[in-house]
């Protein structure tokens, strides 16, 4: 996505991440969280809400106490609560979450039904983000039910496709992850002007579930899973390190996300 190479924890940020560019126009800089924070705080940006993809190989105490300590420092007087959201792969950002950032909603991505409802229950989250292809299949439904009975929101990602974006809205979803933003404006406008009935009439010869389509899902459920079980053992087995704000306040201030 951008004119980098390599890692971004192998790069320096002054120097070299400071002066990436968006390879699609307009070319636009890597933003820093603080960036982030300060765009969410302009006035007219309050319904903007951002989603942070916490990935699973992160210390939970180190990012975490360095995201609290950053919006304490340069927001004090801002209550982000209603725009910021913690996406969590793995148990182990729970408590950090809880010490850190207790005001803060809190959803569990993943693609895995098993690791939402063993590591991830209802009391522990707001909200579950899980991978379309999950989703659509017969147990995926089923958990959609089940967890909107339970006041939890549903999320899926990444639904780029027309029929996909139509079955999001039959499943009764939530919220859509995207990266073809004008097919979502397409798919809602539509069923804004002909309501649900009209757009299942339009459609009434579509068919979504094709063995074509199910064999395609199927492939790649398998794939990330095997990818998603490897890291999940991994970041299982990872030690951490305690970092509170308050007593490394110098380590925190001299962090990329500042």
């Amino acid at each position: 996505t951008t004119n980098g190479t390599g890692a971004v924890k192998d790069r320096p940020w002054h120097g070299y991440i400071d002066g990436l560019l968006s390879k699609k126009k307009p070319h636009e800089p890597i933003p820093r969280c603080l960036d982030v924070l300060k765009f969410l705080a302009r006035e007219g940006n309050e319904k903007i809400w951002w989603n942070i993809d916490i990935k699973m190989d992160n210390s939970p105490n180190l990012i975490l106490s360095k995201l609290a300590l950053l919006i304490k420092e340069n927001f004090p007087e801002r209550d982000f609560s209603s725009q910021i959201v913690l996406g969590l792969w793995h148990p182990k950002f729970l408590p950090a979450a809880d010490k850190y950032l207790p005001q803060y909603s809190r959803i569990h991505i993943g693609i895995s039904l098993d690791i939402a409802r063993t590591h991830f229950p209802p009391n522990t989250v707001d909200g579950y983000s899980i991978n379309f292809m999950v989703l659509s299949t017969p147990e995926g439904r089923h958990f959609i039910k089940e967890m909107q009975a339970s006041d939890k929101q549903i999320l899926a990602w990444t639904v780029n496709d027309v029929l996909e974006t139509r079955e999001c809205v039959k499943m009764g979803i939530d919220y859509v992850l995207t990266d073809r933003t004008r097919i979502m404006d397409q798919v809602f406008n539509e069923y804004a002007q002909l309501g649900h009935e009209g757009v299942a009439a339009k459609y009434s010869g579509e068919v979504f579930n094709t063995w074509a389509r199910q064999g395609r899902y199927m492939i790649w459920r398998l794939l990330i899973w095997l990818f998603i079980s490897i890291k999940f053992s991994r970041a299982t087995a990872q030690k951490e390190d305690e970092i509170i704000p308050e007593l490394n306040e110098e380590v925190n201030r001299h962090s990329i996300l500042d």
